[in-house]
């Protein structure tokens, strides 16, 4: 009465997090309102999948060394540990609710993917997408190429986006100093000369 308000309560907002032990992840948002004759007014939820490689395995392929003749007559073969890396999430998002009295529910959903490969051991593939599946829609997408050059890196990305030009960016910094860099592109994903 004091504030002027219809009814004691306003409204509730809950939340729900369930996150076992896992690949799997979700999050449930709701606001109810005890007095509408349709008490959910608003709903919002994510819920992820992830796979990743685990563990580790030497490269099958061995490389030959040549080493000092005088210290040994042979060369030695070395076989470099090679992990191979690879990462793979998916994600869906849902959000609804009534805009006003009298409204229909109105609701908005979208669906995620990224991945990424460890090719070698100094290549390594990186892809995102979004995908509105309200308005069954591409929508932004990208490519990252990737090379280690020792003591530089090398990066090539490539993005796409719905009613947008394509855009591209190279980039070569050195390992230990990522100030130190060159870059071109119709873009710059940099800040401030760090990423």
């Amino acid at each position: 009465r004091e504030h002027f308000r219809k009814h004691p309560l306003s409204d509730l907002g809950s939340s729900v997090l369930l996150q076992p032990p896992g690949l799997v992840n979700a999050s449930i948002a709701f606001v109810t309102d005890v007095y509408s004759p349709r008490p959910l007014r608003t709903l919002a939820g994510n819920t992820s999948f992830g796979l990743s490689s685990r563990g580790s395995r030497e490269n099958p392929s061995l490389v030959a060394l040549p080493v000092d003749q005088t210290s040994r007559s042979r060369y030695d073969i070395v076989a470099p540990n090679f992990r191979d890396l690879w990462s793979a999430s998916l994600s869906y998002s849902y959000s609804g609710g009534y805009p006003g009295q009298g409204v229909k529910w109105s609701s908005q959903q979208t669906g995620n993917l990224v991945a990424h490969y460890q090719v070698s051991p100094a290549w390594t593939v990186d892809f995102s997408a979004s995908y509105d599946i309200t308005t069954h829609l591409l929508l932004t997408h990208r490519f990252v190429l990737s090379r280690d050059l020792h003591c530089w890196v090398a990066s090539f990305a490539r993005d796409f986006s719905p009613g947008g030009r394509p855009e591209y960016y190279f980039k070569l910094s050195i390992k230990d100093q990522r100030e130190v860099y060159i870059e071109r592109g119709t873009r710059s994903s940099s800040l401030g000369g760090i990423q």
